[in-house]
């Protein structure tokens, strides 16, 4: 998955996009493409991480997902809803990977 912020592009992005396009062309594939904020509620970052929104406040609260809040709501940025997706995602392939290791005795 590509993501990006078309106000802060270089030109290699922009060939980057271009070519995962013309990839899909030719392999006969669809390209799917979604814009949303530059901040997240709560209820969109817990579907976004696949998860309750209890979950996300515990991490909000936890300092492990950075948010500010406005009023009585809480506003995550939509990069640190990434990288906390990004490091989720790592984590469990790191256990599956170990796992499969420790299934195959190679440890």
């Amino acid at each position: 998955m590509l993501t990006f912020d078309p106000k802060r592009m270089t030109e290699r992005q922009w060939e980057q996009i271009r070519q995962t396009f013309e990839q899909a062309a030719s392999e006969g594939e669809v390209v799917s493409v979604a814009s949303f904020a530059d901040e997240l509620s709560p209820n969109e970052v817990a579907e976004l991480l696949m998860m309750s929104r209890a979950s996300v406040m515990k991490l909000i609260r936890s300092g492990q997902l950075q948010a500010r809040k406005v009023g009585s709501h809480y506003r995550i940025p939509a990069r640190e809803a990434e990288r906390c997706r990004d490091e989720m995602m790592a984590a469990m392939a790191h256990g599956v990977a170990d796992d499969i290791r420790d299934e195959l005795g190679l440890d």
